[in-house]
């Protein structure tokens, strides 16, 4: 597994502005995930993580792309990222992207440039 580093440009999100999205999300998330990791969906996949502290499952829906043997994710709200936190926790997750689990494990963060080439336009 593969996340991008800050040199992305990740953003510093305020408590009030991280409250929205995880409200917005809520709402979102569902909808996205009857689409997300489907054959046809390309850009979306689901990740699949366990929660650090409670042991929950989680599916996250969440852009990627394949890079080699490996996938990218950007980091859209940088290190503090439940998802992402979670991932570095367990030291692996499981990801559903085009109809097909991969089992991802030891994630590492790289910077942009090398990310760049499994990210398209979009």
């Amino acid at each position: 597994m593969v996340a991008t580093h800050n040199a992305v440009r990740s953003t510093g999100l305020g408590p009030r502005t991280r409250r929205v999205v995880r409200f917005v999300a809520r709402f979102v998330n569902p909808m996205v995930k009857l689409m997300a990791g489907r054959r046809w969906m390309p850009v979306v996949g689901i990740l699949h993580h366990r929660g650090r502290r409670t042991g929950r499952a989680y599916a996250t829906p969440l852009g990627m792309r394949p890079l080699g043997n490996t996938f990218v994710m950007p980091r859209t709200f940088g290190e503090h990222a439940s998802w992402y936190r979670n991932v570095l926790a367990a030291g692996g997750c499981v990801v559903t992207y085009r109809g097909t689990d991969y089992t991802l494990v030891e994630p590492e963060v790289i910077d942009f440039d090398s990310a760049g080439a499994g990210l398209s336009a979009l």
